[in-house]
């Protein structure tokens, strides 16, 4: 089970559960006490975060003090494999405006593989047969076309994300559909849709979910 508690440039973090009701965390760019009513301490295995942008990191040291096994950006190393108990983990080196790794992430409980891939500006290779895939969908540069042919400013800050195009076209590549997609850090600046990211992909992917606060879904 996954529950996206937050997500965007105000602050990203995702809850994962296996149904032995092991945790772990994807990036923690909230408050601490914001986390907290998700999770369960005892069972919490892991904490992995992207980068050091604060949408991402924002309560790490509060996990750091009190002795979660924090997987960080710094710790890491692209393509070598983190064995937990009930976890397999893979980091992936990623191209973004600071050091960046996503994460395949196999649960040993469930026979279970996922990724958690933002602030790109490329895909890694995934492999086969990932059961879900949550993904950077920041912002559509057709809207941001549109935008600056009338003339509106448009910030610089997408051009260290991945776009809707960027998504279609690895989809559109795979020789399969994922079962779950999940479209992740979508722009707060009407850079992007939810109606135009739901056309463009429904037909790629089995399940398409929006990244809303407080979103909860099995895969």
């Amino acid at each position: 089970m996954a529950n996206i508690i937050h997500s965007g440039s105000d602050g990203n973090c995702v809850v994962i559960t296996d149904k032995e009701e092991n945790q772990i965390i994807l990036d923690c760019g909230i408050n601490y006490e914001l986390i907290l009513p998700y999770i369960k301490l005892r069972s919490l295995n892991a904490l992995l975060v992207t980068h050091v942008h604060k949408d991402h990191s924002k309560s790490l040291k509060q996990f750091q003090r009190i002795g979660i096994n924090c997987i960080t950006w710094e710790i890491v190393k692209d393509g070598e494999l983190i064995e937990l108990a009930h976890w397999k983990i893979l980091p992936m080196k990623l191209i973004h405006n600071a050091p960046c790794f996503g994460f395949l992430i196999y649960s040993k409980v469930e026979n279970k593989k996922f990724a958690y891939i933002t602030d790109t500006t490329y895909i890694p290779k995934l492999g086969k047969n990932i059961d879900c895939l949550i993904l950077d969908t920041n912002y559509s540069q057709q809207i941001v076309n549109n935008l600056v042919m009338k003339g509106v400013q448009v910030g610089i800050g997408y051009k260290n994300h991945l776009s809707l195009e960027q998504a279609k076209e690895y989809l559109e590549n795979l020789n399969y559909k994922i079962p779950n997609f999940v479209a992740y850090h979508i722009s707060n600046s009407g850079l992007n849709n939810v109606e135009m990211i739901e056309k463009e992909l429904s037909s790629l992917v089995g399940r398409i979910i929006i990244s809303k606060p407080h979103t909860e879904f099995e895969f």
